[in-house]
């Protein structure tokens, strides 16, 4: 027989379960009837095995809610890494499809994405808990490798990604990059472990090399920790906590390393940076040095502002959280992102006797047939034009849109050349691109180039190049740094004039004389010493050069002459 509680057993029933913090709605009414008409003691002993398998159920719940949360966020960690790798490939193929492939290095942030890929996958596919999870992605490298690609984004001429440069402690001024740290002896994918206490690694090196960008994932609380270890209390809103003296920061930076041990990291990182940039100039110039903190917040604290200070006082621009710009689409940046050297062409350039040569030269502008008194040179040369053509793929693109000038020394030298060797077209485009008559206007004499050439002419070809006056030496070293007269000494008239009236005026020189370039570079740093703020004329050096050709054979005298080879030989010493 079934016992039917009364009402007011039903309420007690009710009442006690509330007290206990049980909703009786949980409860089904059957279970409610069997609990109303049970004892006092018996009622005690059923509530608390309700209680138990409730606060079972609920850390079931939320068991499976934190696995749930841990594995998403796992997913979304995985599916960011795998775009950003998306991303990467993209510029990849671009540069492949644009013939820059070969300029760009990312090998190591490459292969350093697809290995954190495969840490995620791992994890995804784990049977950890939640807690584990959760620390496996808290310690993800993927937050670092995302604010690196926007920094990357956000900049121009990318060069490379990763990048270890490297000074010497004993002299760390006196060494300097034949490149954009292309292939040097002092910069390196991974640290030589040797010279590994004197290097600095670099995570985006752009503007072709002039640009080094340092993201750090370090937040204020890591800072103040740091600091708090060496000793520093905030008692005061005051800098003088630190005992910060921005006025010597620069000294400061000169000092053997040893001496930086007591400095917060992301300072000594600072520090080490500004010496390795000392010792891997880019053609006379410092690369400039950016910090990108996204967790940092200028402001917050006195003792952070204080770091950021004395960061800023080794010569690096600082960008904190709330002062990164937007990150643009990867479509909209993909062009700037490019190496493209004439981009930092003065508007006027001042083309040089060996791209006058190269602009006259029969190689440049037809098929030439090798001929057997050409010399090894020549026959190089017009293997090499046939895939690379220089005028269309390299000289027209910088030269086009351009007032171009050139001194009277190299148009004399020009055109001595051609009349002795030249052929009767190399003769007739010399007197186009160095053309006396001012009757001739830019679009004759663009009509008449493209009669003498089997290339397309650009109609913004700025004909005729002008012709400077003749060179004066004193004047043009009076408006030049003292180190000037010393690279005076070691050039030819011919190099004096083409090199540094340019570097008095400020304009581009256009050269295919490297050696020359680093002659120059060579000189100016040599006799740096305590000068930071001097810098060389800007060269651009085009890779390949032109020789004129000739009709007449070596026997004829043409080639061959001792006055020829003399003429020919000027120009490149």
């Amino acid at each position: 027989m079934v016992v039917k509680p009364s009402s007011e057993s039903i309420k007690h029933a009710i009442g006690l379960l509330k007290q206990s913090g049980v909703d009786p709605d949980i409860i089904s009414k059957q279970d409610l009837l069997e609990f109303a008409v049970r004892s006092p003691d018996a009622q005690q002993y059923a509530l608390s095995q309700l209680l138990k398998r409730l606060e079972l159920d609920e850390s079931e719940d939320e068991e499976g809610d934190a696995e749930e949360q841990a594995s998403t966020a796992a997913q979304d960690l995985l599916e960011r890494c795998r775009n950003l790798l998306h991303e990467l490939e993209q510029f990849a193929s671009y540069l492949k499809e644009h013939k820059k492939d070969g300029l760009v290095e990312f090998r190591t942030f490459r292969n350093e994405l697809k290995s954190e890929i495969r840490f995620l996958e791992r994890l995804q596919k784990s049977d950890l808990g939640a807690e584990k999870i959760q620390h496996n992605i808290s310690s993800s490298n993927f937050p670092y490798y995302e604010t690196l690609w926007s920094a990357a984004k956000r900049s121009s001429e990318v060069l490379t990604f990763r990048k270890w440069f490297y000074w010497e402690p004993s002299s760390p001024d006196s060494n300097m990059s034949d490149s954009a740290g292309r292939q040097s002896h002092k910069t390196q994918s991974t640290p030589n472990k040797s010279r590994e206490k004197h290097s600095a690694l670099v995570d985006v090196v752009t503007q072709n090399g002039r640009g080094w960008i340092k993201v750090s994932t370090v937040n204020d609380n890591r800072i103040l920790m740091e600091l708090a270890k060496q000793g520093w209390r905030n008692d005061s809103d005051s800098d003088d906590d630190m005992d910060v003296d921005d006025t010597n920061t620069s000294n400061k930076a000169d000092k053997p390393k040893d001496d930086d041990e007591d400095q917060v990291s992301l300072l000594k990182i600072a520090t080490d940076l500004s010496r390795a940039a000392k010792s891997n100039r880019i053609h006379t110039h410092l690369p400039h040095i950016t910090f990108v903190l996204p967790r940092v917040h200028r402001g917050a604290y006195a003792a952070v502002d204080a770091v950021l200070s004395r960061i800023v006082a080794t010569g690096c621009t600082v960008q904190t959280a709330d002062e990164i710009p937007t990150t643009p689409p990867l479509a909209a940046t993909l062009h700037s992102l490019m190496i493209d050297e004439s981009r930092s062409f003065s508007t006027t350039v001042n083309v040089d006797c060996t791209i006058l040569l190269a602009l006259v030269s029969d190689i440049s502008h037809m098929v030439v047939e090798p001929q057997p008194w050409y010399p090894k040179a020549v026959t190089q040369q017009i293997a090499v034009e046939r895939r690379a053509q220089l005028l269309p793929n390299t000289l027209y693109p910088v030269l086009a849109g351009r007032d171009l000038t050139c001194t009277t020394e190299a148009a004399q030298r020009m055109r001595q050349i051609v009349s002795t060797i030249g052929t009767d077209s190399e003769k007739a485009r010399a007197n186009i691109f160095v053309c006396d008559d001012a009757q001739n206007t830019k679009d004759n004499l663009i009509k008449r180039l493209a009669n003498l050439t089997d290339h397309d002419v650009p109609p913004v070809l700025c004909l005729p190049i002008r012709v400077l006056p003749p060179f004066d030496l004193p004047a043009t070293l009076s408006a030049l740094p003292a180190v000037a007269a010393k690279v005076a000494e070691q050039l030819t008239d011919i190099n004096q004039s083409i090199f540094l009236s340019a570097w008095a005026n400020g304009i581009t020189t256009l050269s295919s004389n490297a050696t020359v370039a680093k002659q120059i570079e060579r000189i100016i740093e040599e006799l740096r010493g305590e000068d930071e703020e001097t810098t060389g004329p800007h060269v651009w050096i085009c890779s390949e050069s032109r020789s004129l050709v000739s009709k007449a054979g070596r026997g004829d005298g043409k080639w061959g002459s001792a006055e020829t080879r003399s003429v020919v030989r000027d120009i490149i010493c």
